[in-house]
């Protein structure tokens, strides 16, 4: 079993992204039990339809839960699909080459909008911005330059997992260049944690490396990202930081919190 990424809907259950397999899974947190619950177990296809007899994937990889519907990004079938509350049969929100390959996928948990951010591979997609309801879906990545400072006209061409930072901030693994992005959705700002070289070092938000990050989580305190060989924690200090970066507000790496300065430093804590 190939868990890509996984979601909770309730107190007990988490539903798991099998991608090797092609289908979802339900974990029982309290037995530790694991049950098939949609597609075909290591067949892979396209087809809507009954949970576990007819409906097909094709490499699923990311997952949401929103409005207690789900939401998965079928990555070779460029297409995100649905399992609606209530309902035991999968459908398609979208699907074609306007996805791109479709990968992280998120909402807004500030929000009681029906917009899902998806992340894509491949050139010209980066970051999506997908109606659920209409089916609109808008490029909000740009494909200017990999440094840019605006979100519209970065060239983000290997994004992965995706996640709310707040209301208006979002975080994006960059999985080839080895950092974390950090949009701002209001202020068309982006900012860069982590060089692009591929490496296992501590420090401040510029001269840090990772290793092949691909998974990340958001706490009231710190980000944690998993790597290929670690899991490191940055403190939220160090998103608003890099933000600061994009816009020349601060220029030595450091940071001024409450009324003091902080050196922002993004701790090894898993060898």
């Amino acid at each position: 079993m190939d868990i890509s990424a996984f979601t909770q809907i309730n107190s007990t259950i988490t539903i798991i992204v099998d991608s090797d397999n092609h289908c979802l899974r339900s974990l029982n947190t309290e037995t530790g039990q694991t049950t098939l619950v949609a597609g075909n177990w290591r067949k892979q296809g396209f087809m809507d339809g009954q949970l576990l007899t007819e409906a097909k994937f094709d490499t699923p990889i990311g997952i949401s839960y929103h409005k207690r519907d789900i939401y998965i990004t079928d990555f070779q079938n460029k297409a995100v699909r649905t399992i609606k509350d209530g309902e035991d049969s999968v459908s398609t929100v979208l699907k074609g080459e306007m996805l791109g390959r479709p990968w992280g996928i998120t909402f807004n948990p500030y929000t009681d909008d029906d917009l899902a951010y998806i992340t894509s591979l491949g050139p010209g997609f980066g970051l999506l911005r997908l109606n659920i309801k209409t089916g609109l879906i808008t490029r909000l990545s740009g494909s200017t330059s990999v440094t840019a400072k605006t979100l519209s006209s970065a060239a983000i061409s290997n994004a992965r997992h995706i996640a709310f930072f707040s209301k208006t901030i979002l975080l994006l693994i960059e999985l080839n260049r080895n950092r974390l992005i950090v949009a701002d959705l209001n202020k068309d700002m982006i900012g860069y944690i982590c060089s692009q070289q591929r490496e296992l070092k501590d420090g401040d938000i510029r001269s840090c490396g990772f290793d092949h990050p691909h998974s990340l989580v958001v706490t009231k305190r710190f980000v944690y990202l998993g790597e290929q060989r670690a899991i490191r924690r940055l403190p939220v200090e160090a998103i608003y930081e890099a933000l600061q970066d994009s816009t020349g507000a601060t220029n030595d790496g450091e940071a001024r919190v409450a009324g003091g300065i902080m050196i922002l430093f993004v701790h090894f804590i898993i060898h």
